[in-house]
């Protein structure tokens, strides 16, 4: 699933040798492109080529096209650039740039700056470097390369971004779903309201390491990280517009049947058996209606030993994973943030709070709210 990992990395190899002879890293890129009978992407007003940067270069075959539009794009790269690694098979992990901003600087005529371009590429170039040997002086270059470049107009998250592009293994892509999902597994993720300085970068991608390396997590690297967020995210933002769908619905109207749902699948979940969203709350408060103070997998783990799922829908499960447990997922955080029935104490542990109980006894889970003694904050 992530194969293209190889290609990534040797293109950005080969793309450092550019830094000082980019007029012919142009000329070998128009010859890409006019050998795939396409229109050279716009990199300023005129449709001129005056100069490019390695990020934008990447976002050539990074940005919102098919997946077989990508695999020409790079098929050509490969031929043109002497890549030895195989055309990637698929891009899961691999995020991409706005189609109307797919450049990390300005037009000319929008005000570049006469350095800009050459920043980008010093911050690549340290980028490399420090990947390949990350001692004291190539981090001190890379931050001060780094925090210069974030400056200029037409950089900001996605800085982060090319940087994974080039070193997927070293460098963490903080776009907002990463943001999101890594909220849950490193507390200062959950104050990262501005890009970071190059200094705090560096010591948030240790920290993911790190913590991925322990075993906790089925991911263990950053790509693996950024494949699980992007599917998990896909599937919270599937949920969040069918429950927006489901409210507009008048109460009165029919239920459309599908001819293909199994007899076996009861009303609140798929028709493989996995649970909705609205029934993914419900399983969720029913777990932690006990009290205890649970981490995601745990909340998982007791849902699925809980008996109101079939062993043959665990099965359906395990094939499905991440379609199950983004459901899950995106239960527990609608219930924190936006319900307000649970509360995090620490991350990625949850336990619930008086509104939840409350909650709990309306819908019947529960038939008292002596039944259960609710950590507060002040317990920890």
């Amino acid at each position: 699933e992530l194969t293209w990992i190889d290609f990534y990395m040797e293109f950005a190899d080969k793309l450092r040798g550019y830094k000082h002879k980019r007029p012919e890293l142009i000329e070998r890129l128009k010859t890409v492109f006019s050998n795939l009978n396409t229109r050279f992407p716009k990199v300023e007003a005129d449709d001129s080529v005056v100069d490019l940067d390695p990020f934008s270069v990447f976002a050539f075959f990074n940005k919102g096209i098919t997946d077989t539009n990508r695999k020409r794009i790079i098929s050509e790269v490969k031929r043109e650039f002497d890549v030895e690694a195989s055309v990637p098979e698929g891009f899961l992990g691999v995020p991409v740039v706005n189609n109307q901003s797919a450049t990390f600087f300005y037009f000319l005529r929008n005000g570049r700056g006469e350095r800009d371009i050459d920043n980008l590429w010093d911050v690549f170039e340290a980028a490399l470097e420090y990947d390949k040997k990350p001692d004291a002086g190539n981090k001190e270059r890379f931050a001060t390369a780094f925090d210069i470049a974030e400056q200029q107009p037409g950089v900001e998250w996605n800085l982060t971004m090319g940087l994974y592009w080039c070193r997927p293994e070293r460098y963490m892509n903080l776009d907002s779903r990463n943001r999101w999902f890594m909220e849950e597994i490193i507390d200062e993720f959950q104050q990262l309201q501005n890009v970071p300085k190059g200094i705090e970068y560096l010591h948030l991608c240790k920290l993911v390491i790190k913590a991925l390396a322990k075993g906790d997590y089925p991911y263990k690297s950053i790509p693996e990280f950024s494949m699980e967020a992007w599917l998990v995210s896909e599937e919270a933002n599937k949920q969040n517009k069918e429950a927006a769908k489901a409210e507009e619905q008048p109460a009165n109207a029919p239920i459309a049947e599908d001819e293909n749902t199994p007899e076996l699948v009861n009303e609140g979940y798929d028709k493989d058996g996995v649970p909705k969203a609205a029934l993914a709350e419900e399983m969720v408060l029913e777990v932690l209606a006990s009290g205890d103070v649970l981490s995601n997998k745990e909340i998982l783990c007791r849902i699925a030993d809980g008996g109101r799922i079939s062993d043959d829908a665990l099965d359906v499960m395990d094939k499905r994973r991440p379609r199950y447990e983004s459901r899950v997922r995106w239960a527990i955080e609608k219930l924190y943030k936006n319900d307000g029935f649970i509360d995090k104490v620490e991350t990625g542990m949850y336990v619930i709070n008086a509104r939840g109980i409350a909650r709990c006894r309306e819908i019947g889970l529960i038939e008292a709210v002596e039944e259960i003694a609710p950590y507060g904050k002040d317990d920890f």
